[in-house]
């Protein structure tokens, strides 16, 4: 990824006294992939936390921001959370955008001022517990919840629960604004603060913020297509086996697989909670985007979804 020679960022720390004010830093990789993006501050405080920092999520058009406090000075420092680091600004005194073509190496990388785009974060929601994160909004382990197409306000995520484990939700990976309700509570208790489930299991986790309604119900997976044998809804579930779910194909054709909810809106439109996964066997969500790529699976084939893990397996 982009390691950055300082010498070629003309920001310098600041020899007389100035009023620090709140600025927003946005970048956007145009070549090359950490994968991982995650911001640091060292200074007068750690305002993003621990080394690594805080992670980053990119928006739609895949720029990734922060804002930097007043609290000053600070140095900051991008990172991939493994290794892969380079320092980025210097108390910087006015919000700012930048692209990088990132480098083979530490040294051959450039690093580009241009004018900022629209870096308003795309609607999110977290989940964050004892078994999401170890309540702990830096851990890999918090759950980013996915968005229903076309329908805003509404997200979902399917995972394993352990009764008696506590969870919550929030809008950003952040105390501020976190909630364990959101006025009508469907398959689920709200004790000492946090959200918990009577009994261990799958569950469909399914949050309507425009109607202030939460549910947590028993997943439900289907097969779609070809594949298992037509295009009719709720038609071919997947089985729960524990903390994983499985169908076996029908005919060789693309895989497709949606998510359900008792209180979701998508009826026919299945694809609002579709998702895949390819060769890598990552689960990737089709969320707010476009139509996706797809596998072609043989007939007679065991597909296995682990949730928990992100990942689908062919047997």
């Amino acid at each position: 990824m982009i390691f950055i020679n300082s010498a070629s960022i003309n920001v310098y720390w600041y020899e007389k006294p100035w009023e620090p004010i709140e600025v927003t830093i946005g970048f956007k990789p145009v070549s090359g992939d950490w994968g991982t993006y995650a911001v640091y501050a060292w200074g007068e405080e750690e305002v993003y936390g621990a080394w690594p920092g805080t992670t980053l999520e990119p928006n739609q058009d895949g720029w990734y921001s922060f804002v930097v406090p007043t609290s000053r000075p600070v140095n900051l420092i991008l990172n991939n959370k493994d290794g892969k680091q380079f320092d980025f600004l210097k108390d910087p005194t006015v919000s700012a955008c930048y692209e990088f073509e990132i480098g083979d190496d530490n040294n051959n990388c450039v690093w580009t001022d241009v004018d900022c785009p629209d870096l308003s974060p795309d609607p999110a929601l977290y989940i964050i517990g004892e078994e999401f994160g170890a309540w702990d909004w830096t851990s890999e382990g918090v759950v980013t919840m996915t968005p229903v197409h076309s329908t805003p306000g509404h997200f979902w995520a399917i995972r394993y629960i352990t009764a008696g484990k506590g969870f919550k939700w929030c809008a950003v990976r952040d105390w501020n604004g976190d909630f364990n309700s959101l006025g009508e509570d469907i398959g689920f208790y709200v004790q000492d603060g946090n959200a918990f489930v009577e009994e261990s299991g799958l569950y469909m986790i399914y949050v309507d913020t425009e109607n202030g309604k939460i549910s947590v119900e028993t997943a439900k997976v289907y097969g779609m297509g070809d594949c298992f044998g037509s295009w009719d809804v709720a038609t071919y579930p997947f089985t729960i086996d524990g903390t994983t779910m499985s169908i076996t194909t029908a005919a060789s054709a693309e895989l497709r697989m949606y998510a359900a909810s008792d209180i979701s809106p998508v009826g026919g439109d299945w694809w609002k909670m579709e998702f895949i996964f390819l060769a890598d066997g990552k689960i990737i969500y089709r969320g707010a985007g476009d139509d996706q790529e797809r596998i072609t699976v043989d007939a007679g084939k065991k597909v296995t979804l682990d949730f928990n893990a992100g990942t689908g397996t062919i047997e």
